[in-house]
């Protein structure tokens, strides 16, 4: 993934994402790796909230709370599921600007 600039992986993610099919629900899928890629890439410290919408589209979930991951006072989450709700990226935002990513796998 590393040979793909962040237009091809969003490109890439826009295609995978929207085809829904059952090759993206499994472990290591082209659409799993895209989006550990997108999350590497678009979840450094400082990058503009807008760059995110911008390259991958409106988050799935958007919220100022959470019962999965802990947010400080300000701050806000942006979800991208993978398979659901269950497996997803995630972007920790504050002040529109990106704090971190991570993912939230249920590991079932």
């Amino acid at each position: 993934m590393d040979s793909i600039t962040l237009s091809g992986l969003s490109s890439v993610f826009r295609t995978l994402k929207f085809e829904n099919g059952p090759c993206n629900n499994r472990w290591g899928s082209d659409l799993q790796l895209v989006m550990e890629e997108l999350g590497k890439q678009l979840g450094v410290k400082g990058t503009p909230y807008g760059e995110v919408f911008k390259r991958i589209g409106p988050p799935d979930e958007k919220s100022d709370t959470s019962e999965i991951v802990k947010l400080l006072p300000g701050e806000s989450i942006l979800i991208y599921h993978w398979r659901g709700r269950h497996d997803f990226l995630y972007f920790i935002t504050e002040n529109k600007v990106i704090k971190r990513s991570d993912w939230w796998y249920a590991y079932e």
